[in-house]
Formats: structure tokens, sequence, C-alpha cells
């Protein structure tokens, strides 16, 4: 009896050892996955890879291996058991390669083969293997930084670097891994999309090292940002934009005569732009040639300033201008005035250098106005004031003999301030306020 006990014991250890054994057989290996080498310097390089995942749903983690890139030599390993939390670095170029690592402490000038093994709690293993070279060992140009300035669907980039004293500087850059030709400028762009930049300087004596950054091109009606245009390229690139609102500074040279004569002739690019919300400035004599600009701005909350600009159209839907309105030297206004029919309030002054205006409709203002050196002979541009705080000047305007203009403004009680009429225009006619008033305001 106890012959046949022990039998049956000896069969079941059987069963179950055996039973043990296969269920080791049938576990399999993590599935298969993906490495590369994406960039290589004088000692390290940068790895790659896809995410390996477990038939039985195991934890897998990697090891990484290098080793010479020649016959019979053996692999090292320099790193183990990383953890996805360890290695995971977003590759917008490539989601799925969202694994980083970087190998460094390498002979440079060197051929490399490495491989990441992916190994589930079991201990079983899936390889992958990668290939590239280091590089040969010069004073090379060391990358800082790179500032990108983006638009809606297109991009500067400026490199902050040091020289190694080669003789040239061109620029390597992949754009979401892709080679591309570009020396600082990066267009045909998508709105609202996120990309990966990595540039490389070759300055003809050795190549930098890779920087990579990230940026994401705008979206939307507004722009935060500063804005000097001196091209005509310029201006038709940045109305791609249909930017409505710009909240910074906007400065055009229209005519920089110093780089050949005209530079900028259509700003109709411009035309969505609506609001203004630091200071806006056009310089540059611009006689030969009428250009409309900005026909649907309405409010510009800085100061708004024209110095020798002559334009056409201009400022039609323009109801409020938060600092000082300045017209230095818009010498052919008389023929083709600066209309501003809707302008309601400067919450600065008005100064009027060299200029004929007309338009003023209804304008209330709480600084001063000054109006010096003019060909005008009456001030009916003003005769709709409604409210001025501060003083009103005049000063060189021979030909100016009619300030009936005024007479509203001062007859309502809503002027505050004083009158000056300076230099030689009292030796032609110097009426005060009250003459105003009475209505001996003209000769």
């Amino acid at each position: 009896m106890k012959f046949y006990l022990n039998m049956i014991l000896c069969l079941l250890l059987l069963f179950i050892v055996g039973c043990s054994s296969d269920d080791s057989l049938d576990n399999l290996p993590p599935r298969d996955f993906d490495a590369k080498a994406i960039s290589a310097g004088i000692n390290s390089l940068s790895i790659r890879w896809t995410e390996s995942t477990d038939p039985e749903n195991s934890i897998v983690k990697y090891d990484i291996y290098i080793a010479k890139n020649e016959q019979n030599a053996e692999f090292v390993q320099i790193a183990s058991a990383l953890s996805e939390q360890q290695v995971s670095s977003p590759y917008q170029s490539d989601p799925d390669f969202r694994f980083f690592y970087k190998i460094e402490n390498l002979e440079h000038n060197t051929q490399w083969k490495g491989k990441v093994v992916a190994v589930d709690q079991e201990g079983q293993r899936k390889e992958s293997f990668f290939w590239t070279s280091t590089q040969e060992d010069k004073v090379v140009p060391i990358i800082n930084n790179i500032t990108v300035g983006s638009r809606k669907f297109y991009a500067r980039f400026s490199v902050d670097f040091e020289n190694s004293g080669g003789y040239k500087k061109e620029y390597i850059v992949y754009l979401n891994d892709n080679l591309i030709d570009s020396n600082g400028f990066l267009d045909n762009l998508s709105e609202g999309t996120t990309y990966n930049l990595r540039v490389q300087i070759d300055d003809g004596n050795a190549i930098s090292d890779p920087f990579e950054t990230s940026f994401t091109t705008l979206s939307g009606d507004v722009l935060v940002d500063d804005l000097y245009f001196v091209s005509q390229s310029q201006i038709d690139r940045f109305g791609t934009n249909r930017f409505k609102e710009i909240q910074g500074d906007v400065t055009l040279l229209i005519e920089n005569v110093g780089q050949g004569g005209i530079q900028i002739n259509d700003l109709s690019p411009l035309a969505d732009i609506e609001i203004i919300s630091g200071n806006l400035k056009i310089e540059g004599s611009h006689r030969n040639q009428e250009v409309a600009l900005f026909p649907y701005i309405k409010q510009v909350e800085g100061d708004l300033t024209l110095f020798e600009a002559h334009l056409f159209n201009a400022f039609e839907r323009l109801e409020t201008v938060g600092g000082e309105l300045d017209l230095h030297g818009c010498y052919q206004m008389d023929s083709d005035p600066i209309i501003f029919e809707k302008l309601i309030e400067i919450q600065g002054g008005l100064f009027i250098y060299q200029t004929a205006p007309r338009g003023f409709n209804k304008l209330q203002m709480t600084g001063s106005i000054h109006i010096i050196e003019t060909g005008i002979i009456n001030l009916d541009f003003l005769s709709e004031l409604n409210t001025v705080s501060g003083n009103v000047f005049f000063a060189f305007n021979p030909r100016l003999t009619d300030y009936c203009g005024l007479r509203p403004l001062f007859s309502e009680g809503n002027f505050t301030g004083s009158l000056t009429i300076d230099s030689y225009d009292s030796d032609y006619f110097n009426p005060s306020i009250q003459d105003i008033i009475g209505g001996n305001c003209s000769i």
C-alpha cells in the first residue's frame, strides 16, 4: 500500500513540474520595436526608439549597449533597466520614437554600432540595432541657445553660439527630423502647430553638436510683439497672418534713401489690422505714390506719428489715439490730405509741423495743440473741436490769417488752456481768445 502511495506522489510531482515548465516555455518575449541614432557629436551620440510592449502585459524596461563597428567587437552595457518614465521624451517629428537617451564619453571620429534591448519581468528579451559615427576631434562652434520668433505660417530663428574661428557660418537645419535649406527663416508652416527644430553650425572648421528646441506657430487674431517694416517682402509676408490686433509698437520705414529709394509701395496686406495697443510710427518720404494705409484701424492706444509721409485714404475709420498725434512734414497733404473724419478722441496732444491736415470731426482732446511752420491759411479743419483741456500754440505760420475755426471751441466754454501765437505770426494777425469769440478772428 505504501508503495502505491509513493507512486501516486511521484506522478503528481512530475505533473506539477511539467506544467510549470510548459508555462515558462509559453512566456513570449517583448514585441518588435525600432531604434535609431538621430545625431552625433565629437564624444556623444543621441538615440531614439519606439515602445516595445509585452504580450503578457509584463512591465518592459530597456538596456542599452554600444560597441565599435568592427569585426568581433564586443558590446558594452552602458545603461540597464531604464523605465519608461526615465527615457520618455516627446518627439514632434515622429511621435512613435518617444524614448530618448544620450550616450556620452565616446571616442571621437569612430564608427559605432549599438542596440537597445527590451526586457520583460520574466527576463525575456528583444533587440533593436542602430549605427552612427562620432565626429573628428576639432575645435567646434558651440551653440548656447536658439531663439525662435513665430507667426501663424512662418517663423525666424537666431542662434547664439561661440565661434571656433572658422571662415564661414552655415546652418544645418532639421525641421521635424527633415533636412531643410534655411538661413534662419522657416516658411510654409501650419497655424497653431508645434514643430521640433534641430540646428548645427558648420563654420568651415568643424560642425557643432546639434541643439534641439521646439516652438509653436501662432493662431487667432492677436499678435503680441513689436513690428518694424523696412521692405515690401516683409509687408507681404506679414499680411498672410491676417492679424486684427497688434499688442506692441509698429514702425514702417516707407522709403529708405540710403538703401536706394522706395522700399515699400503697397500697404494693403496690413488692411486687417483694427487695433494697435502700442505706438504707430510711419517714417520716410513717399511723395510720388499714393499708399492706402490701415483702412480698418479704429484705435491706436499709444502715439501716432507720421513723419514725411504722403498717404492716401489713410485712417478712414480711426476713432481714438491714446497718446499724441504727431504730423511732421507731410508736405503734399494740401492735395491729398490725411482724413480723420471719425477721429473723436486724442488722449495726448496734437502736434502739426509743416503739414496741412483736415477733417477733425467732434474731436475731444486732453492735451495741447501745436501748429508750427505750416502753409495753412485758416483753421477750418479744427472747427468741429469739442473739447481741449491743454494749450493751443501757433508759430511760424505766415499765411495763417483766419482763426475763426477755433470760435466754436472757445465760445462753448470747453477750452481750459491758453492761446499763444508766437514769433512773426503776431506781426500779421494776433487775435486773443476774446477776439475770436467776438468774431474778430480773421483779416
